[in-house]
């Protein structure tokens, strides 16, 4: 189907919907007019935030505070950078979702049509509701892939926080192995050779050299250190030249997973918060000229190595006891949940020390170079 048939049968009307309820403005979600599948757009509002969805591949392609517009989810690619069997859909941008697997299809998969990073990221998504005061419900089906997924959007109702809520069910007759993969990813201008990526992961290996054996060149968090290929890497800065994705687990002991980028010259920090039993692996993808950033993903997910599940069967692939996928029955549903904020912090900060969730709030704690200091979130 072609973009203008496929827009034609998605008719989307310019809709804002706001009521009062004893003496209390409720904001819906404003689903935008438009004449492009680009301009497909949702947003959810606060006073204080802003937060795009882009149903033309379901990326979530804005989130700014509106006292200071800069926007950490500019990244995108134009349809020339795009994998060959994505060309016909949407671009990756943003923070999209990887569904059925993270990267490339095989030979067979991708001769019988199946994009690179699922087939979610590159379709078109439905709303189911918009009648709910800040939340919006999507859906979206993967034939190819017999995968389908509802998501549940939630903005607070005073805080620069959303929550995600999505629920993945497998169509087909028979279980499969799959992936969940979220992609948020950094662009200019908040991203830069300043800019600094916080997290509590743990070991990990470069997606260069996983397979067969990933935990033959394993390292910690931050540092990526392999003597033998003469690789010394700070992967918390973004002012190095080594471009490739660094991935990680989490301690047994950590229950919830979280990353933060900075940057000192916005005072801003975006973050993202999981459960580790949900989203077991992290992966961070730097990406530069030389000149400049242009790229940095914050992917947290189900598998930490991108390959076709045939070279992920044919090896023992775990790391330290964890499967690079995970198994879906036939009919079965997943639920999956995560928190995404923005917040403004001091130009001084050097780390952050935790997130976490407790009495219904999360809590931010960070260190500048005087004390540390903590921010508090009611969540949606």
């Amino acid at each position: 189907m072609d973009k203008q048939r496929l827009l034609s049968v998605k008719v989307i009307l310019y809709i804002f919907l706001s009521a009062c309820t004893s003496g209390k403005t409720e904001r819906y979600a404003t689903v935008a007019k438009s004449e492009t599948l680009e301009d497909a757009v949702i947003l959810l509002e606060n006073e204080k935030t802003s937060l795009a969805l882009n149903l033309y591949g379901g990326a979530f392609t804005d989130f700014h505070l509106k006292a200071k517009p800069i926007n950490p989810l500019s990244w995108k690619l134009s349809e020339e950078q795009m994998p060959k069997n994505n060309r016909e859909g949407a671009p990756f941008r943003g923070h999209f979702l990887c569904l059925g697997r993270w990267g490339s299809p095989s030979e067979g998969e991708i001769a019988a049509g199946v994009p690179h990073n699922g087939e979610q990221s590159n379709s078109f998504w439905t709303v189911k509701e918009n009648n709910v005061p800040l939340q919006i419900h999507i859906f979206n089906e993967a034939p190819l892939d017999g995968l389908t997924v509802e998501r549940k959007v939630s903005i607070s109702v005073s805080e620069t926080i959303f929550k995600v809520e999505e629920v993945f069910e497998n169509t087909n007759s028979l279980g499969r192995v799959s992936n969940v993969v979220q992609h948020p990813t950094l662009g200019p201008p908040f991203l830069s050779k300043q800019t600094r990526i916080f997290s509590n992961a743990g070991k990990g290996f470069l997606q260069k050299f996983s397979y067969p054996e990933p935990e033959k060149m394993a390292f910690d968090w931050p540092r990526v250190k392999i003597e033998k290929h003469n690789i010394d890497v700070d992967f918390s800065k973004s002012d190095h030249e080594y471009n490739g994705v660094a991935t990680h687990i989490f301690t047994i002991a950590d229950t919830v997973g979280w990353i933060a980028a900075f940057s000192p010259e916005h005072q801003l920090m975006l973050a993202y918060v999981w459960d580790t039993g949900e989203y077991p692996w992290l992966n961070v993808w730097h990406h530069s000229d030389g000149e400049k950033v242009l790229a940095k993903g914050l992917e947290f997910g189900t598998t930490g190595i991108g390959r076709p599940y045939k070279d992920l069967l044919e090896n023992d692939t775990r790391f330290f006891g964890r499967n690079s996928f995970e198994y879906i029955d036939a009919g079965e549903k997943i639920s999956k949940t995560y928190y995404c904020l923005l917040v403004e912090v001091p130009k001084n900060l050097v780390g952050v020390n935790s997130l976490e969730i407790k009495e219904s709030k999360l809590h931010i704690n960070y260190q500048t170079e005087l004390k540390t200091q903590e921010i508090s979130l009611l969540l949606p």
